[in-house]
């Protein structure tokens, strides 16, 4: 691209600066990178052009891309890139000890390395190795304070007790992050036991370097890890060398452990295919493996399988793995009754090598065999391994087996579109019930169990799907069935549910709805809420239900998602610290569910009325306004109203109140007993006041 269509490209950021231009340029000018010089003048118009103030993602993006390059670093450059910092700093992360590490405040800091630090910053995660360029330190991160901008360390070969926290600003210029594996300890090894060659040591830093390196990075790794007892002359031999060591030389089928089959695949080269004397020895390998091996190292045993798949031809694949099928706990006989804790392996690897691993499995097995599997594995292997399975075999599976579990139930919802007609018949109440009335399943299924009770209580889409798919008479008696909902969750959803169905109401109101609400419940239990209910509504204003009702309906629709995000912001905080505003959120939380539980208990039992239309006669009724005269010849006044309108201060009394228990339904003239044991009598019973009536609209 010449010079004169980049400047146009600039021309057209500046007048119309959309997500779309702003690509469209950065691409041009990563093309003429060595040539951005030529461009100063009308970048800088452009620079001027963009709003610091309010910059949105795209802007900030673009800015930090471009950032990278060798800009002029001016205070129109030095304010978008702290714009855009601010922008894209996770909220958790915005604190003045991270910005003071990012060097935005600090002038002499060239924007290009605010940007590498900020892209270092981003994707520093706990158990990360950190080597320390100025120093030599090796060590793995165990922590992030956002507040004191310290990085915590557990340094190699250091009781970790006695470690310091490092500052972060040292960490964002001279730290090096890498991948935790084993092979890190081979170019890390000061005594050099492995002896690696240069092109070894090379291969393995790169692979596991999080950022790209330089030589000049690689040369002061290797002058602080595998080759530190190497004198320079020694050295300078060592790194120019080509030849491979003793221990490149020896390959991957030949490796007597799974580890040490790991450490011997990533000194190899990737690319390269086995043979079919190599594939051989892999399923000699493989027949020798002792099952309680297996069960040791079954992450490690599924990474090898996924990094040797890349590199054999299916033929090869067969050779290798078949002596694997009867002992893998991964790969049970049996899919349909494995046990949860044998298929764990399918959530502890990355998303990338579960898809792998799923391939893997369809060309080992037949599609029964996936379906039934599917049936058994957690969510995060089903986003993988169920679209390759056919989905008329996973139909006829779940049929015949009656039942779905949690994860899958969760899968097909969300991929309702792709499963169609095939296999959303099967989330219906019945399986939803039998899911979740499952116990002590295992961390990795305990997510989505959680969340398929969520979809159950508070996704309104769902229920009404539900609704729709059962019917109001089956869907109550099914409900009777959920014994795993506590009463209060039981009424949450009762109320939920007929609110989205005119006939699920009306099935509800004939009697339904008490059994819903007494399943589970011993006999004396059931005795004693009935007792309490007593069947009879609680009065209250039109004013008060509807601000009970607005209660419930911002607790659902505002306070609730704000409640999620919080949780979600503070878990992202990750293990970097302790993390008080991940309970805070869930105390939060836990409120939240409670009052929303009372406000829908008691919302099944209101009933408003509108306090205008009550006539009021010689009897204290709601809507009354009612004068005492006490003992010692004293006056009061108290507008009798529903069992939520109290307000002492304008003498508004709830009927259920003790005093208004005492004056409900007592006529003009009775002599009543008030809580504090002195005696009164009705001398007045009126219509209240249009005030007061206007309060209760």
């Amino acid at each position: 691209m010449d010079k004169n269509e980049v400047i146009s490209l600039i021309a057209k950021a500046t007048q119309m600066p959309s997500a779309a231009n702003l690509n469209n340029l950065y691409n041009a000018l990563k093309q003429n990178e060595s040539q951005i010089k030529d461009f100063a003048e009308e970048l800088n118009k452009l620079f001027e052009s963009l709003n610091s103030e309010k910059m949105d993602a795209p802007t900030a993006n673009f800015i930090m891309a471009v950032g990278a390059f060798n800009i002029e670093n001016t205070p129109v450059v030095r304010s978008l890139v702290a714009a855009a910092v601010k922008t894209l700093l996770p909220p958790f992360l915005n604190h003045n000890p991270i910005i003071r590490a990012l060097g935005v405040r600090d002038n002499n800091v060239p924007p290009s390395n605010i940007v590498g630090r900020f892209r270092k910053l981003t994707a520093l995660k706990n158990g990360q190795i950190l080597f320390l360029n100025n120093s030599g330190r090796w060590g793995t991160i165990s922590g992030l304070d956002s507040m004191t901008g310290t990085v915590a360390i557990n340094q190699f070969g250091v009781n970790a007790a006695s470690n310091n926290g490092v500052p972060l600003e040292l960490v964002l210029i001279s730290g090096i992050l890498f991948n935790s594996g084993i092979e890190i300890i081979k170019i890390a090894d000061v005594n050099n036991r492995y002896k690696l060659s240069s092109a070894e040591f090379k291969t393995i830093a790169k692979n596991k370097s999080i950022l790209p390196l330089t030589d000049a990075h690689l040369e002061q790794i290797a002058k602080f890890g595998c080759a530190k007892s190497m004198t320079p002359e020694v050295f300078e031999k060592w790194w120019n060398c080509t030849e491979s060591s003793t221990t490149a030389k020896r390959r991957s089928c030949d490796g007597r452990t799974i580890q040490e089959i790991t450490i011997l695949l990533a000194s190899e080269d990737a690319s390269v295919k086995f043979t079919d004397e190599e594939a051989e020895a892999f399923g000699k390998f493989f027949a020798n493996l002792k099952k309680e091996v297996i069960v040791r190292n079954l992450k490690a045993l599924a990474e090898v399988i996924v990094k040797i798949s890349d590199r054999a031809s299916n033929e090869q694949l067969e050779v290798m793995l078949s002596p694997l099928m009867d002992k893998t706990p991964f790969w049970p006989a049996d899919p349909i009754r494995a046990d949860h804790e044998s298929l764990s392996v399918w959530s502890e690897l990355s998303a990338k090598d579960i898809a792998k691993l799923a391939d893997i499995t369809l060309k080992a097995f037949h599609e029964d065999y996936i379906a039934g599997l599917s049936n058994r594995l957690p969510l995060k292997a089903l986003n993988a391994l169920t679209p390759l399975a056919s989905f008329d075999e996973l139909d006829a599976l779940l049929t015949e087996q009656h039942s779905c579990s949690n994860d899958l139930t969760l899968w097909i919802w969300k991929n309702r579109k792709k499963a169609g007609k095939a296999l959303i018949h099967h989330v219906n109440i019945y399986n939803i019930i039998r899911a979740l009335s499952q116990d002590n399943l295992p961390k990795a299924w305990t997510a989505s169990r959680r969340e398929l009770h969520n979809l159950l209580m508070d996704n309104a889409e769902f229920q009404e799907y539900l609704i729709n798919d059962a019917g109001a008479m089956k869907l109550t008696a099914a409900l009777q069935g959920a014994l795993f909902l506590s009463s209060g969750e039981r009424q949450s959803l009762v109320v939920k549910l007929a609110r989205s169905s005119k006939e699920l109401q009306t099935h509800l109101e004939s009697g339904a709805g008490l059994k819903i609400l007494q399943a589970g419940m011993s006999e004396k239990e059931q005795k004693a809420a009935a007792a309490a209910n007593n069947n009879e509504p609680t009065y209250t204003s039109s004013m008060s239900h509807r601000k009970l009702m607005q209660e419930l309906d911002d607790i659902i629709k505002i306070h609730r998602p704000e409640n999620r995000e919080a949780l979600k912001t503070a878990r992202a905080h990750g293990d970097f610290r302790e993390n008080s505003e991940f309970d805070a959120a869930k105390e939060r939380r836990n409120f939240l569910t409670r009052r929303q539980n009372e406000l829908e208990r008691e919302l099944m039992f209101i009933q408003p009325i509108n306090i205008r239309d009550v006539e009021v006669g010689n009897v204290a009724v709601i809507g009354s306004k009612v004068t005492l005269v006490n003992a010692d010849g004293s006056q009061e006044v108290h507008y009798l109203l529903g069992a939520w309108d109290g307000d002492p201060d304008k003498n508004y009394l709830s009927y259920k109140t003790r005093l208004g228990q005492a004056i409900y339904n007592r006529e003009k003239g009775d002599k009543i007993e008030k809580p504090n044991g002195l005696t009164a009598v009705i001398v007045k019973i009126e219509t209240p006041e249009e005030e007061v009536l206007k309060d209760m609209d």
